[in-house]
């Protein structure tokens, strides 16, 4: 996935394609969703962290069942949201800033700058 965002090579649908099926793929097995947060982690630099489609997926695992599991993603949106910019910004987004630091509409708007 991170190939996928960095590549020079591939874009718009062919990139979305490729992002869709890797974190489909990295779902179905709850150790590898796992490894996955783990490893982005250890490079925080990485552009998986401005990916709406990795930190959606985190941020739909804050409040699974694995603890483990649970505390990565919370570490990955954590992150995402630290390094969040106003390049790419949709709805997705305000969404997971929202929930994660309890934020209405109007305070995400305010505090984004």
């Amino acid at each position: 996935m991170d190939r996928s965002l960095t590549s020079d090579l591939i874009s718009g649908i062919t990139e979305q394609r490729r992002i869709r099926v890797a974190l489909k793929a990295i779902e179905t097995d709850l150790h590898l969703l796992q490894r996955t947060f783990y490893h982005a982690l250890c490079v925080v630099e990485s552009t998986v962290f401005q990916c709406v489609e990795f930190v959606h997926l985190a941020d739909g695992w804050t409040n699974g069942g694995d603890a483990d599991v649970c505390f990565l993603a919370k570490c990955v949106v954590a992150v995402a949201i630290n390094r969040f910019g106003d390049s790419g910004i949709d709805d997705r987004w305000f969404g997971i800033v929202q929930r994660q630091l309890n934020w209405s509409q109007s305070q995400f708007f305010e505090y984004r700058g």
